[in-house]
């Protein structure tokens, strides 16, 4: 069984410096060759002190149904596959250790036309957390195809990709991104490569 890497969590007082400096260290780091997973940390903003900081934040009600994710004006997300991070990409829309997976190229390569598995994980979820997650795929060329899932509790949501995307095409060779969104703000980054046969 593959073990997930994940970040330690953030207090609600970690100062930014001490945010960028293990965003730093994580990009040094690169994949340890476990998994598939990766953790995705949201920014730490600091509580006024009359404030006692709760141990997590309240857990939403379930968010609406999805709707086709959508980026922000201008902003073009593009996957690494060598720091394994689309670099440029904002804070989380909503406040949790987001996880996620895509393929590696573990144990071998996906090949053109190949079907692979997405996922998205509220690591600390709560069991009455409930979202809907949108996921957007960009392939080499900048088409995008867009599917959505489930995330409940700390549970995985997965998606197949191209089955479970509407118009999905199928897998081209190079980098594709993948975007994931909840109620159109942005939640992680991810990606994967497509080796040619």
């Amino acid at each position: 069984m593959a073990r997930l890497r994940s970040v330690p969590g953030l207090s609600w007082r970690t100062l930014p410096v001490a945010l960028s400096a293990l965003a730093l260290l994580a990009a040094a780091c690169g994949d340890d060759g476990q998994g598939p997973a990766s953790t995705v940390t949201a920014q730490a903003t600091e509580r006024p002190a009359a404030t006692a900081a709760p141990s997590r934040p309240e857990a939403p009600s379930p968010t609406s149904p999805p709707q086709e994710p959508t980026a922000s004006p201008g902003q073009r997300l593009v996957y690494d596959p060598a720091s394994f991070t689309c670099p440029g990409m904002p804070a989380p829309a909503i406040d949790r250790e987001w996880q996620v997976s895509a393929p590696r190229g573990q144990p071998g390569p996906v090949r053109p036309a190949e079907v692979v598995e997405l996922g998205l994980r509220n690591k600390f979820g709560a069991a009455d957390e409930n979202y809907y997650a949108g996921a957007r795929v960009i392939a080499p060329d900048g088409t995008s195809f867009t599917g959505a899932t489930s995330v409940s509790a700390d549970a995985w949501g997965y998606l197949l990709y191209p089955e479970n995307f509407t118009g999905g095409a199928p897998l081209s060779a190079g980098v594709h991104t993948v975007v994931w969104e909840i109620d159109g703000g942005f939640i992680a980054c991810d990606g994967f490569v497509v080796e040619p046969y």
